[in-house]
């Protein structure tokens, strides 16, 4: 054999080993099983294995996603005396893209839920950040991303770099797990304690949890010129991140949410055409103050223009307006303890209201 071909041999030799290993490690339950707990990827498939394993005794069941906005606390919510069961399976910042692969992975067969909720922000929409480009996502899902999936899902990255790099995490997931795998590796006694020591399901995490007890009061806003009151508790990044979100600037608007929210809640939409799952889209409370609406030019209305299709319910936009006061809230964001009860009961008593009692 000539050196040129022991070196194309040996080079296609290495390849083909290459594969063989990368399928072995991360294409099968193996290295899943050691994931960093609570890392983007640990955190999605604890929720997923967690979802899949709950055992289900009657068919009403009810299933909340979400990301960490996502206020419903399932055992407030499965005491109140209604027929439904509630379960959560949101993973902090997480987005419809994710969404879509997670809930496919969780009722594969159509059939698991009476009705999935599904949160948006608003019902009209205002581009301000670039959601199709969340390198993010990639982590998240990358155990969920089949090689069929390629096409729509590198395409739907906004720059040619993050297309790129989502073919390649698809085809080769050790790609996107290098950086866990090489944690596991310099520290592997701490890994397999953190590993094993998961002794709470996520189910248990839940159970006795109800929230944080700050909250934002204190906090106002002279609209009219730019001026912030804020509490006296805050640091200063946490008067930045109340800065960045309430007084934030507006943009050209392209429609590129609108694009986003239609093309990954239609296909949520899609799979559960024909079956008996309703899909409740509604407003998450949007903060402890409410941007005037002069501020955004909200010229499409994704979220309205989906609830025409069947299977879906668009739940009034207004249910949680009388959470949006500082005393319910424990950050721009986020819900306090109190705010987080309120917001369970209303919307346990309103989705049991119109699935019918």
């Amino acid at each position: 054999m000539s050196s040129s071909r022991r070196v194309i041999f040996g080079f296609l030799l290495g390849t083909f080993a290459f594969i063989l290993i990368e399928a072995f490690l991360f294409r099968t339950n193996l290295y899943r099983r050691a994931l960093l707990p609570f890392s983007t990827t640990g955190s999605l498939e604890m929720v997923l294995d967690a979802e899949r394993a709950r055992p289900i005794r009657h068919p009403n069941q009810i299933l909340a996603i979400g990301d960490s906005r996502m206020a419903l606390r399932t055992w407030m919510a499965n005491q109140l005396g209604t027929k439904y069961t509630f379960a959560f399976a949101g993973v902090a910042g997480t987005l419809p893209r994710v969404w879509r692969y997670l809930i496919r992975d969780i009722d594969p067969t159509r059939n698991r839920y009476a009705a999935i909720l599904l949160p948006v922000d608003d019902y009209d929409d205002e581009d301000w950040e670039d959601l199709g480009n969340r390198s993010t996502d990639l982590r998240y899902l990358i155990y969920r991303l089949r090689y069929r999936d390629l096409p729509e899902f590198a395409s739907s990255f906004t720059t040619n770099e993050m297309k790129l790099t989502a073919a390649q995490g698809i085809l080769l997931r050790g790609t996107v797990l290098k950086d866990d795998l090489a944690d596991f590796l310099n520290n592997r006694p701490k890994r397999i304690d953190l590993v094993s020591g998961q002794t709470r399901s996520w189910f248990g995490i839940q159970e006795d949890y109800t929230g944080v007890n700050k909250t934002m009061e204190g906090l106002s806003v002279d609209w009219v010129n730019r001026r912030v009151t804020y509490p006296v508790r805050l640091s200063a990044a946490e008067r930045k991140t109340v800065d960045d979100i309430l007084m934030r600037g507006s943009i050209p608007q392209t429609g590129s949410k609108a694009n986003y929210m239609r093309h990954w809640f239609g296909k949520i939409i899609d799979q559960y055409a024909g079956s008996r799952t309703k899909l409740i889209f509604y407003r998450m409370p949007r903060g402890p103050l409410v941007r005037p609406a002069s501020w955004a030019k909200k010229q499409t209305h994704s979220i309205r223009d989906l609830a025409a299709k069947p299977n879906t319910i668009l739940l009034d936009e207004h249910l949680f307006d009388l959470l949006e006061k500082p005393e319910f809230f424990m950050d721009p964001l986020h819900l306090n303890a109190e705010g987080c009860r309120l917001f369970t009961e209303i919307l346990t008593r309103k989705v049991s209201q119109v699935l019918g009692e």
